[in-house]
């Protein structure tokens, strides 16, 4: 997503890029802006998902031993 984001930047700061081709630009631009944030919202969210039940303990800091009843 950067790799396009700093494509993109290369077109609207190209001073021989066309204005209508620099106006699309900035559009995907903003898209690529609101992929990332979405990305980069959902981090907690896949971080739970990979941790929940895999026996470390967040307070302490530790793997949770687990005993057999």
């Amino acid at each position: 997503m950067r790799a396009y984001q700093r494509e993109l930047w290369n077109i609207c700061n190209d001073k021989e890029t066309f204005q209508r081709l620099k106006v699309e630009a900035i559009s995907k631009l903003l898209d690529c802006t609101a992929r990332l944030v979405e990305l980069y919202d959902a981090i907690p969210i896949v971080t739970a998902i990979r941790d929940y039940g895999c026996g470390y303990d967040h307070e302490n800091k530790q793997l949770q031993q687990y005993q057999e009843e």
